[in-house]
């Protein structure tokens, strides 16, 4: 009984066969867990007198972001680079292919985001029902949080940035690729704003061994 009341309270990730630290990784997950509850039990009452509402404050934050929205991705003023054919084959190239994936998916994220930030405006309001998702999007804006409406179904691409920093940087990844559509094929490329970086390293590999003939 001694013996037995000796071994540690928490086994070591070792016993598992896995390395020191998976424990960091699963404390930080405990810890954003403790966090994520702590966040969702607050009362949405305003602090004081004169303070906004939690509604209001929604609102606010609901209707700049929508008014800050990119413009869709489109190919209209598209520079004769971006989406060129092969003479050899009369396919599109590898980077065409991969930049017009990356474009569906981004005016997918764009049309989605849209749709929700009308809705939920109208929710608050009283116009329309509060459904569930809607409801949890309301509590993620207002504790900055990315709504999982917009990223649910592969429709967001994985990203750890709370909501501000991560709408900042959406907004630099549409301009990173608009100006790929329209400027042509850039000189060095952003590859943590792919939604599928692997995909661009393939077609990188394709064009390269495509060019020079390598099977």
């Amino acid at each position: 009984r001694k013996f037995v009341a000796s071994f540690p309270l928490a086994e070591q990730p070792e016993v598992f066969g896995m390395h020191d630290n998976a424990n960091i990784s699963f404390m930080s997950q405990e810890a954003e867990k403790v966090l994520s509850v702590v966040l969702s039990i607050q009362p949405r009452e305003a602090g004081g007198s004169g303070g906004k509402s939690s509604e209001e404050m929604v609102l606010e934050l609901s209707a700049d972001q929508e008014s800050r929205l990119p413009d869709k991705l489109i190919t209209d003023n598209a520079h004769a680079d971006s989406f060129a054919m092969s003479e050899e084959t009369g396919l599109m190239t590898s980077l065409g292919t991969c930049l017009s994936q990356e474009m569906s998916r981004f005016n997918r994220l764009l049309s989605q985001m849209t749709m929700t930030l009308k809705q939920l405006q109208k929710a608050v309001k009283g116009i329309i029902v509060m459904t569930g998702e809607l409801d949890d999007m309301f509590n993620a804006e207002l504790n900055n949080l990315v709504p999982g409406i917009w990223t649910k179904d592969g429709i967001g691409y994985p990203c750890l940035k709370p909501l501000n920093s991560w709408f900042e940087d959406m907004i630099l990844r549409f301009a990173f690729f608009r100006d790929w559509i329209e400027g042509g094929i850039p000189i060095a490329y952003w590859i943590s704003s792919f939604y599928f970086p692997q995909g661009f390293l393939t077609s990188v590999l394709q064009g390269y061994s495509r060019k020079n003939l390598i099977p």
